[in-house]
């Protein structure tokens, strides 16, 4: 392996483009390098244009050493192709299809409104009152041009008191956009039918029934509880941290053996039988967990994990900004959906509907090859933006820790780190990056099944075969989230992006602990989860004490709770994401810090020592020499600190 350690000017007298440094001998060759053809050429090996494989960076440049530039531009002229063909289906949806061919109704005699042969004009459906005019009648709707506004109207309708159709007095309604109907504008007669509606179909159409007109107010409140939480989180996590990990220790070993205990007593009692099964299981996994935490290894990872989540939430905590990624990732995701959702349904309705019988309407759906061919490409679309969007803020998260991460510390604080980082990252990410993102999460979605496929077959092959290694799975392994990391920081094409973060993973020590940290943060993310989705539903609950603005209901109270629980998931996972990918890509930097320092430690030091004429002079220096270094440029938080030196990291302490 070598390392391109110097780029030579042109117009070298041996033709000589880079000088390397070969990394196991240490030693420097002048080299030709084509890195378009990946040819190599060297007088003093004797190579003549002999192929080479980029394995990855040995030693990344630091995010402020290197302007970023775009990249993978074929990735970028795909999208806009991509673009083009969703726009030309997306008109071809709107001019032939209509949504209402999705739910259309009959009247009471079996025609399809605005299908059937005398009603092509009328594309409503309209329900009558019934005679007495006190409710109205759902058995025996008719089809309308357009809904009654006002009483002083009246049409021909069937009357069951009077057993033949007859002239009814209209009441005033109107049509919400998403069905054909006619619903009353009267609340006591909009709730009659929202009642009787709601025996005849599905549970889930039943409870969006029940969603009150002014539900919109549920989000804005959701998105605040959410954030205000996320936030209180996170700045727990950075104080605490140690502790909360301190307690689950103690709960995964010593709670676990004593209420194993406890259980043995109950079934030696006699009082549960079950308490044997039970007892042996929680007596097994404390057993397991004492042997496991107990290891010397175990724990010094832990420390980097607990290290890299405290490093984590402190960058979240300053960079404000970072926690308003989440809800901007989700209306990007939501804007996204809709957008393909509604080009879907339009190009759905396409087909054609028949009737089954003179009271019933099966909608029979017939495509053409252009038709199937488009609804395929829209599904294929909708989840590669999806990953795409993943990608992007996968980046952005990155862009912003990374940048946060080198910069140095002054009187242990970061004073010139770049304030409202998210909103540039997002700028850089579209000027530069688009193409990358755009192939990358293009390559990541199509190759995930075969990557799960190799990864079974080389696991299996393994157990079967032991000393196998996974010779499949590493042909495919790189093509992961990881690349963002490495794109962020050297502005490098996805692949040989994906490659150096590989490289990094596989040959530095910081990543020992990733499983770790993977671990620990699975655990926090959980948890933070649940407290965000149940700080929705009290602050929900809590507006609809100083507001009652949706009634007086509890039903309803109930449901909107629910609907303010189920919009704070997608939040909180958004904010658990935000935690996730912000700790990888502190153990990333500080796994690049390290490995910086260790090679600067073993090319300066010999240097230094045989530049020395004074024997007298090498104890203190050698002695002074890691600490000097690590103060010039200070770059990890205080959590990291002592892990960059190689030192032990301080020990679990409590809040207090």
């Amino acid at each position: 392996r070598a390392m391109v350690s110097t780029v030579l000017p042109p117009g070298q007298a041996d033709q000589c483009t880079h000088e390397l440094e070969c990394l196991q001998i240490g030693q420097d060759l002048r080299v030709r390098l084509n890195e378009d053809s990946c040819m190599l050429s060297c007088s003093d090996l004797g190579i003549v244009d002999e192929y080479y494989k980029f394995c990855g960076m040995h030693m990344p440049a630091l995010p402020a050493h290197i302007e970023h530039s775009c990249t993978d531009i074929c990735g970028l002229f795909f999208l806009l192709a991509t673009l083009c063909i969703l726009a030309w289906i997306g008109k071809q949806a709107i001019q032939n299809g209509s949504l209402l061919r999705l739910h259309t109704s009959t009247d009471y005699e079996g025609n399809m409104c605005g299908r059937s042969p005398g009603v092509e004009d009328k594309l409503f459906s309209y329900w009558c009152m019934h005679s007495n005019e006190s409710s109205v009648n759902l058995k025996y709707p008719i089809c309308v041009d357009e809904c009654p506004q006002s009483n002083a109207s009246s049409h021909v309708c069937y009357s069951e008191k009077l057993g033949f159709a007859a002239l009814i007095p209209d009441y005033p309604s109107k049509n919400l956009g998403l069905s054909p109907y006619c619903w009353p504008k009267d609340y006591a007669l909009r709730e009659q039918v929202k009642e009787e509606r709601s025996q005849e179909i599905g549970s889930v159409f039943r409870g969006i029934l029940l969603i009150p007109e002014n539900a919109w107010l549920v989000f804005p409140v959701t998105c605040v509880s959410a954030s205000i939480m996320g936030y209180l989180y996170f700045k727990m996590l950075e104080k605490c941290v140690d502790f909360m990990i301190l307690v689950f220790v103690l709960a995964a070993t010593n709670l676990s053996v004593i209420c194993g205990l406890l259980a043995f007593y109950t079934a030696y009692s006699g009082t549960d039988a079950r308490g044997w099964v039970v007892g042996a299981g929680l007596l097994l996994f404390g057993c397991i967990a004492i042997h496991v935490l107990s290891k010397s290894d175990t724990q010094a990872a832990i420390g980097k994990a607990a290290g890299c989540i405290e490093a984590a939430c402190e960058c979240i905590n300053q960079e404000v900004s970072l926690l308003m990624e989440p809800i901007v990732s989700l209306i990007v995701r939501v804007t996204i959906l809709l957008y393909l959702f509604a080009i879907l349904l339009l190009t759905v309705t396409c087909g054609d509907m028949e009737r089954l019988h003179k009271y019933e309407v099966r909608k029979h759906l017939v495509f053409s090859a252009e038709e199937s061919a488009s609804l395929g490409f829209i599904l294929f679309v909708t989840f590669w933006f999806m990953e795409m969007s993943t990608s992007m803020s996968q980046y952005v998260l990155a862009w912003v820790s990374e940048r946060w991460y080198f910069t140095p510390y002054v009187n242990d604080q970061k004073l010139d780190w770049e304030r409202h980082a998210v909103f540039k990252g997002y700028f850089n990410a579209i000027r530069y990056h688009m193409g990358s993102i755009a192939f990358g999460s293009f390559l990541i979605l199509t190759l995930r099944p075969l990557r799960i496929m190799l990864f079974i077959f080389d696991t299996l092959q393994a157990k079967l075969c032991p000393g196998h290694q996974q010779t499949h799975f590493r042909l495919v392994r790189h093509i992961n989230k990881d690349a963002y990391l490495m794109l962020a920081m050297c502005s490098d094409t996805f692949l040989r992006s994906a490659k150096s973060a590989e490289y990094m993973r596989n040959n530095s020590e910081g990543f020992e602990s990733i499983s770790m940290l993977n671990g620990l943060q699975g655990i926090f993310q959980f948890g933070g989860l649940l407290a965000i989705s149940l700080a929705s539903g009290l602050g929900t609950l809590l507006f609809f004490q100083l507001f009652p603005v949706f009634g007086p209901d509890t039903k309803v109270r109930d449901n909107v709770i629910w609907i303010a629980i189920a919009c704070s998931v997608p939040i909180g996972i958004g904010y658990m994401t935000l935690f996730d990918t912000v700790g990888d890509t502190i153990l990333y930097c500080w796994a690049v810090q390290q490995s910086r320092y260790h090679y600067r430690i073993s090319h300066e030091r010999p240097k230094s020592v045989t530049g020395w004429k004074g024997a007298t002079f090498l104890p203190g220096f050698l002695g002074d020499y890691q600490g000097e270094t690590f103060e010039k440029v200070n770059y990890a938080p205080e959590a990291l600190r002592e892990l960059v030196l190689g030192r032990t990291r301080r020990g679990i302490t409590f809040p207090c």
